[in-house]
């Protein structure tokens, strides 16, 4: 419930708490902002300036207001996306702040953000049993949940098919079912049918609050800027420029209008009052009207004109258009209009960067509001279930997109040709020549360019949508770090030991303990590599732009650790490089093992390190980061 003294600086009808409705006030609220404000690093402005806001349990809330007036962070701030910078969040008794806490609300609460939250290369079904393991449901009662939730939104028949081969429609209506599939207490929904056409909007609203939905205790809390989602709702919070303006049910908000108001969509209509001096608000589905002594002077002029007009009843757009002094941008009204959605992608624009949302902790406050303290945490994935549900999920988009292998495989087998054909008779002390010397440098490569490809898909993952969803879960945030490394060093090793197995065909003799050596080796390779390219991944907003940091600092490692010549044939200070080069602790161990002239003590322990390292790395950013 708004404090709209306390937040509406400009706003013309004050709400105050003893108006709201009672069904608002009694019980601890499902939602609670208190003096929460917050800016944007590359924004001018607050995109919230002290909104206080509660909401009770039960109700069905829409959040109304244009594109980037601040509906979108406030439903950030309560699902713990990001982090609360000034004021205090409470979710269902918990405060955002507190560890334990920000854990109770991920597991009590469903996400549906503006953009889609599922993997376009998994089934409809496949998505769902994913995030089911995140939330600890497993067996019997992941199958009876799915299904249930199915039939329940329509898209049983599809839940075999891809969700990047499903509609717009569709796919939120899959994307729905995984919101709600560990049966969250709260609901929370962020321009969630933005981008669908009518009938698919209306679909989806029937879907979540049709007769199904009757009697449920569940909040649902949602942003829009379209005047028949409000409508829906139990309550109306209208948002302007950070503020709360007005806050109360769909007809007592429009009831602030006036009695009628006068619209029309014909063009000449401004021209002809304008001219007459009858003040008039142009709006995107052309000019109104409000005041009985206006509408009857603008009424006359175009019956004089030849005008069209209509003369109704006001609506939430009429009200927000009352209250605020401008028109709400973004508004609907015509079947034509709804296929040309006005919605814009808010998470980017808000933010004013390309780079992901993830909650930082803060320092704890009291826990001196009810289920703040001695909550019980609901079950959720342990760092071990995060890991092999989110591995699995790695390992099946591997089999659709076998371009993958493909294109590593083939980039190794160039440059080995190229070097191998151009430096063939080179001596580098080997009887079996450079071609063979060059064997454990391409198996390097292999491993090292598939760790980059695996760690580059965490970024894929942002822009696809999947990782938002699995950030707002409660598994561990080093299970994302740990599925990428596990998933990805995998990939490597079979890469690399396609690239060992080529020895024989080129003079080298293999052997038991070699091959299990070279893979020890390149498995060290590619945790390094996976483990600092996903700390990286964390912080850059682009593949291309995480491509070419990487290729700016492994490139250089690679050719200057070895794997193409001998460091007693470079320069002295190519030789120093080259020895204090980690990747060149690894590529030592994995020469001596294929080529059976084992490496010292200090090249595994620094091929150890290398990996380790990497893993740690990776480990402490998704900590930071989350």
């Amino acid at each position: 419930m708004a404090d709209a003294e306390a937040n509406t600086d400009s706003a013309e009808t004050p709400v105050h708490a003893d108006e709201a409705p009672e069904s608002q006030r009694p019980g601890p609220p499902a939602l609670s902002f208190e003096g929460v404000t917050h800016r944007y690093a590359k924004r001018s402005g607050d995109a919230l300036a002290g909104v206080s806001l509660q909401i009770a349990r039960g109700e069905r809330v829409a959040l109304l207001g244009p594109n980037g007036s601040g509906k979108s962070t406030l439903l950030k701030l309560a699902s713990t996306a990001m982090p609360v910078r000034a004021g205090r969040v409470l979710v269902l008794g918990a405060s955002v702040t507190m560890p334990g806490g920000v854990r109770r609300i991920r597991a009590e609460t469903g996400v549906v953000f503006q953009s889609p939250s599922l993997d376009p290369l998994l089934t409809v079904k496949e998505n769902l049993r994913v995030h089911a393991a995140l939330f600890a449901i497993r067996g019997s009662e992941r199958r009876e949940r799915i299904a249930s939730l199915l039939e329940q939104f329509a898209i049983a028949d599809r839940a075999h098919d891809r969700v990047g081969t499903l509609s717009g429609g569709l796919a939120r209506r899959a994307d729905l079912a995984r919101a709600l599939l560990h049966g969250p207490d709260l609901l929370l929904l962020d321009e969630a049918t933005a981008g669908l056409d009518l009938a698919s909007r209306n679909a989806f609203w029937d879907a979540l609050l049709g007769p199904e939905s009757e009697g449920s205790e569940r909040t649902i809390v949602f942003s829009t800027h379209l005047i028949d989602e409000a409508e829906r709702a139990d309550r109306v919070v209208m948002v302007h420029e950070g503020r709360i303006v007005a806050d109360g049910t769909p007809e007592d908000l429009a009831s602030r209008a006036g009695e009628r108001t006068l619209c029309s969509e014909d063009p000449r209509a401004s021209g002809v009052l304008d001219g007459a001096g009858v003040g008039v608000v142009p709006t995107d589905a052309g000019v109104v009207v409000r005041g009985d002594e206006a509408i009857e002077k603008a009424a006359g002029l175009l019956v004089q004109g030849g005008v069209g007009f209509e003369v109704r009843r006001p609506t939430l757009a009429d009200a927000y258009l009352a209250i605020t002094g401008e028109p709400l941008t973004g508004e609907v009204r015509t079947d034509e209009a709804e296929n040309e959605s006005t919605a814009q992608p808010q998470e980017r624009e808000e933010a004013g960067e390309d780079a992901v949302f993830v909650p930082a902790v803060v320092p704890a406050e009291p826990a001196d509001l009810p289920g703040a303290s001695g909550a019980v945490i609901p079950p959720s994935a342990g760092l071990a279930g995060a890991i092999r549900a989110l591995s699995s999920r790695e390992f099946l988009r591997l089999f659709r997109q076998p371009s993958r292998i493909v294109g590593t495989l083939g980039t190794v087998a160039i440059v080995w040709l190229v070097l191998g054909g151009g430096f063939a008779r080179a001596a580098v002390g080997t009887d079996a020549g450079y071609v063979a010397w060059l064997l454990p440098g391409m198996v390097s490569m292999a491993a090292l360019f598939t760790a980059v490809f695996g760690a580059i898909t965490l970024i894929e993952d942002r822009k696809e949508g999947f990782l938002q969803a699995a950030l707002v879960s409660p598994a561990p945030r080093a299970g994302i770090a740990g599925a990428k490394i596990i998933a990805g060093g995998l990939l490597a090793l079979i890469q690399a030991g396609a690239v060992l197995f080529a020895g024989p065909l080129v003079g080298v003799e293999l052997t038991g303990a070699g091959i299990a050596g070279a893979m020890v080796a390149s498995a060290c390779i590619a945790a390094g590599v996976l483990g600092v390219g996903t700390a990286l991944a964390w912080r850059v907003g682009s593949v291309a732009g995480f491509h070419g940091l990487m290729n700016l600092v492994l490139m250089p490692m690679w050719l200057l650790s070895g794997s193409v010549f001998p460091a007693s044939e470079a320069a002295g200070w190519m030789r120093v490089v080259i020895a204090i080069n980690p990747l060149s602790w690894p590529t030592d161990a994995l020469r001596g093992s294929v080529l059976g002239e084992p490496a010292g003590v200090f090249a595994w322990a620094g091929a150890a390190a290398f990996g380790v390292g990497g893993v740690a790395i990776a480990i402490i950013a998704s900590r930071r980061a989350t």
